[in-house]
């Protein structure tokens, strides 16, 4: 048999490894403008969210010394990723804040669907308020034991 050549080019490689430099450097550019936009607004993130519901932040903060209490290289580590990401980690703060807050509105909009009730007296009637006619009682057919048929005895 034959042997069938590549047609393929040598450019095919270097092409792919472009557009892997191509999608890397969207994602990186992508990342840094929104990292940007939230650095610019963190402060106002972080007023918001303890206006909002301070105790969010107060859990967090005791998140982080617990863990640096228990394990302390990780407590450091946390303390440090919050430092170094505190754009991000004031978006998750007023993320939680604001989601939180959703949750009790909707809880207490579901536990106000309630109407008040009055509470009806009922009429004393008289005890046979419904007349019905009397019933002729039937008597049942004394069937004969002379039938073979005991499926007979029961009609």
């Amino acid at each position: 048999m034959a042997r069938q050549r590549n047609q393929s080019s040598g450019f095919s490689g270097i092409i792919a490894i472009m557009m892997i430099v191509a999608i890397f450097m969207f994602f990186y550019f992508m990342i840094s403008s929104i990292s940007t936009i939230l650095a610019s607004i963190s402060s106002v993130l972080i007023v918001l969210t303890a206006i909002i519901n301070y105790k969010v932040i107060l859990n967090y903060i005791t998140w982080i010394i617990d863990l640096f209490k228990k394990k302390p290289l990780l407590g450091i580590g946390a303390g440090l990723g919050t430092v170094v990401f505190s754009q991000f980690v004031a978006a998750y703060l007023f993320f939680k804040a604001v989601v939180g807050w959703r949750l009790k509105k909707a809880i207490k909009a579901k536990t106000e669907d309630y109407t008040d009730y009055e509470v009806v007296e009922e009429e004393t009637v008289e005890d046979d308020f419904l007349e019905l006619p009397e019933i002729e009682k039937v008597q049942q057919r004394q069937s004969s034991s002379s039938s073979k048929n005991e499926y007979e005895d029961l009609f």
